[in-house]
């Protein structure tokens, strides 16, 4: 394993690699890393000689975002597994490259580049990503506390294991404000960690709201309209009409 700043207090993330790691050890790295560090599943590869991967994780406290690359894998998480430890979260996964798959309640679902799928750490599920064997597939993760989020359980349920359009609307600004925290981690010290992790949860909040069509708290409102206010003046830095 390959580890930048695992222990440095400057920092709030961490990248991992399978690249130095001998070709035998590489899926059971990626299986303990998994286990420890986001929620317990059983992998599996059809190709495991040739399996790659690698992870920048993100720690705002009880929020988490990761970016993952990894060959493609499928993945289990039993009841058992659940009784074991369960964080209690609800983790919505972009796919940015290949497909994402789950099945939940029997129910597969399947969802492609630029779309979200959002799933419950306390429900068991079958998962899988797919495409090309030659090529890793490239996931966003955005883990927060079921009990964080202000909406009813029996509303939230009704969007676990559904995927969900990411393309525009509220649901593109979280994509995009993910893929820059993920890109610019090391632009950010601790004491950005807790704002951060306010920032995220409101997105989350506003994009699974919408899909819901609920009404969300004022606070939350307002994060979003700013965060949306910041993402048009940094697209527009350029432009000389820009007052």
């Amino acid at each position: 394993m390959t580890a930048d700043h695992p222990r440095d207090s400057r920092v709030i993330y961490v990248d991992e690699s399978t690249a130095a790691l001998p070709i035998a050890d590489r899926l059971a790295w990626w299986q303990e890393r998994t286990r420890n560090e986001l929620i317990r599943t059983v992998i599996t590869c059809d190709d495991a000689a040739h399996f790659r991967a690698e992870a920048r994780a993100i720690d705002l406290g009880d929020v988490v975002v990761s970016r993952l690359r990894y060959s493609p894998i499928r993945y289990v998480r039993s009841r058992r597994l659940i009784q074991q430890s369960d964080p209690e979260q609800i983790v919505l996964a972009f796919s940015l490259s290949g497909q994402l798959g789950m099945t939940i309640n029997r129910t597969e679902r399947v969802c492609g580049t630029g779309d979200v799928l959002c799933y419950d750490t306390s429900r068991p599920f079958h998962g899988f990503t797919g495409g090309d064997p030659d090529r890793m597939a490239t996931q966003l993760l955005v883990q927060v506390p079921r009990k964080a989020l202000p909406l009813r359980a029996g509303e939230l349920d009704r969007l676990i294991g559904v995927p969900l359009p990411a393309s525009d609307g509220v649901g593109a600004l979280l994509g995009d404000y993910l893929v820059s925290l993920a890109r610019n981690a090391d632009r950010y010290a601790p004491a950005d960690a807790a704002r951060l992790a306010t920032v995220t949860l409101d997105l989350v909040t506003a994009t699974l709201g919408h899909h819901l069509d609920t009404a969300l708290p004022p606070e939350t409102h307002h994060q979003v309209l700013r965060t949306r206010i910041y993402r048009f003046v940094e697209r527009r830095l350029a432009d000389p009409r820009l007052s």
